[in-house]
């Protein structure tokens, strides 16, 4: 048996004591999320593998003192989950970890940040910098900023929560930004490395050593302006796509890239990955057409679309999109349409259109909605089929930008503060 302490940072209850380590269960910026009503009366523990597997850990009501992991093996990769619910059973907070070999926690202290389900709450520590308009990213284990006028490449540890305290040098004037995740670790020493584009060339970081390589040539007749300024999607073998305004880069995890097109050229076209198909490619003056891994480019007959800055994301598994950040209505696509095709209207419209959005999936048909309005500043949306709902951040932001963790945590970076805000639903 392996028991390990929790704590919960800054209340009464608390016995923290273990040599075996201490998982301290933290409330980050928001000091009410245990009392705040419907107040939490008890608590579930689990650790949950990445293929979905839960395994039981504690249930229990209030207050607590230790957590025993039982059986569970040390070597066990998992997320260490804690759902809070009320007096009447309902799930009101939520916090986990991000995936670890749970042999870790043992001599050390881990922090599990928990906040109230359905709103934005400050988390614990801040980045070492406040840049508006970042680039961001997200691995395993932490979430990665660059761009937005600064030279580094500076990262939030999300076991530790906290600034990783080191930072590498990038392009001042990066416009596109991908981090990738190496099939084995690299002659110099990293297991994951960053790509920072400009319209002069790519600048590979790499993600521990902050090693620097600029030499990539181009395939005769691509140019960096070609790709520079490009979304980047994640597909489902760990490649990252940067997807220019005619040309797409494949970052592979060999460290290996391809380049493909050139396409019809788009202006802020809504990209996402299309599971099972490849990258979703929608508006920015043209319709939609799908890129896929290998590059072959399948296109539909949907209108042009000259909305620039629209946000895409898959909305079910295998054949359809939504796209949103206009004054129009939020809007399906059916990658299955194959003559005539027009976009079906779903939830509730916008009160004002954003001139930068990203889409994230937070719930069975529910959706968070990130952008900035026509004045830069950040504002926050609850999409559903029903209605759509305006979420206040905690702290004011102007240019913030938003990723999605591997546990479904979708967290707010910069915009002129470096606390980070967190979501779950």
């Amino acid at each position: 048996m392996r028991t390990v302490g929790i704590c919960i940072v800054g209340l009464a209850w608390c016995a923290c004591s273990s040599p075996a380590g201490t998982i301290d269960v933290t409330l980050g910026g928001e000091t009410d999320t245990l009392t705040r009503g419907p107040a939490v009366a008890s608590l579930d523990v689990e650790a949950v593998e990445r293929n979905g597997t839960h395994h039981a850990i504690l249930t229990a009501t209030l207050p607590i003192t230790t957590l025993d992991l039982g059986d569970l093996s040390q070597t066990l990769v998992a997320s260490i989950q804690l759902t809070g619910k009320d007096s009447s059973g309902n799930a009101v907070v939520f916090g986990a970890t991000p995936y670890i070999e749970l042999g870790a926690i043992s001599g050390g202290d881990i922090p599990l940040f928990i906040q109230r389900k359905g709103t934005l709450a400050r988390m614990p520590g801040a980045l070492s910098d406040s840049r508006s308009t970042p680039l961001v990213t997200t691995l395993h284990r932490g979430i990665y900023m660059a761009g937005g006028g600064q030279t580094t490449l500076v990262g939030y540890d999300l076991l530790y929560l906290s600034d990783f305290g080191a930072s590498c040098a990038t392009p001042s004037d990066a416009t596109s930004f991908a981090f990738v995740q190496l099939a084995q670790t690299n002659e110099d020493g990293d297991l994951a490395v960053a790509y920072a584009i400009d319209s002069t060339g790519m600048t590979r970081v790499g993600g521990v050593t902050c090693s620097n390589f600029t030499n990539f040539l181009l395939p005769t007749g691509t140019t960096w302006p070609d790709i520079a300024g490009g979304a980047t999607v994640n597909g489902d073998d760990g490649s990252a796509y940067v997807v220019g305004p005619s040309t797409v880069l494949k970052l592979d995890t060999s460290e290996a890239f391809d380049v493909f097109g050139p396409f019809e050229s788009r202006q802020g076209p809504a990209v996402a990955w299309a599971p099972g198909r490849g990258i979703f490619v929608y508006g920015g003056g043209k319709g939609a057409v799908i890129i896929s891994a290998t590059g072959a480019l399948s296109s539909f007959t949907y209108p042009d679309e000259p909305t620039p800055s629209l946000a895409a994301i898959a909305f079910d598994a295998n054949k359809t999109m939504l796209v949103a950040g206009d004054m129009a209505s939020p809007r399906t696509i059916d990658l299955t349409c194959s003559s005539a095709c027009t976009p079906t209207p779903w939830g509730e419209a916008l009160p004002f259109a954003l001139l930068t959005s990203s889409l994230f999936s937070v719930g069975t048909m529910t959706f968070l909605l990130v952008g900035d309005d026509v004045a830069g500043t950040t504002h926050v949306f609850l999409l559903d089929a029903s209605k759509t709902t305006e979420l206040k951040l905690n702290i004011a932001r102007s240019g913030a930008r938003a990723v999605q963790t591997e546990t479904g945590e979708v967290i707010i970076m910069g915009g002129g503060n470096a606390t980070p805000e967190s979501f779950w639903l």
